[in-house]
């Protein structure tokens, strides 16, 4: 009987941190948001989405998928929380280009997150991106 308790115990233990791993899956959320023109200005998805994970090697997704710009212009992509701050860098995405996994800064882990952008041509155009984005991708 001692046998087993200490087989369970270390089962257990050993699927504790494994655990970590597999909540989060390649999703696709979809987005939808206006980028106001002008210089500073950005768009942001409106619902934000908990980003469970504290690996910063847990990427984040982006499918561009369309602009106002039309097919292959570029927007730059970042997460952001609700305060502003940027957890993330930022990616220069190109619309229906590949779809980009970028990693996180630290202060992306057990937070919301928001997709935010802007127009990266700062030249006072506004207009639409959609498509499909995930917070955290394993």
């Amino acid at each position: 009987m001692r046998r087993l308790s200490i087989s369970i115990l270390l089962l257990i233990m050993l699927m504790i941190p494994a655990s970590s791993y597999v909540f989060a899956a390649d999703n696709n959320f979809g987005f939808s948001f206006h980028i106001p023109g002008g210089t500073g200005s950005n768009g942001q998805e409106e619902k934000g989405r908990y980003r469970q994970t504290r690996h910063t090697d847990n990427p984040w997704k982006l499918d561009f998928n369309k602009s106002g710009e039309g097919a292959g212009t570029y927007s730059d992509f970042w997460l952001e929380k609700s305060s502003g701050k940027n957890v993330s860098t930022v990616r220069h995405a190109k619309c229906n280009g590949p779809v980009y996994y970028t990693n996180a800064y630290s202060s992306a882990s057990e937070t919301t997150v928001y997709l935010t952008a802007e127009n990266n041509n700062k030249n006072g155009s506004a207009y639409t991106v959609s498509g499909y984005w995930d917070e955290e991708t394993w």
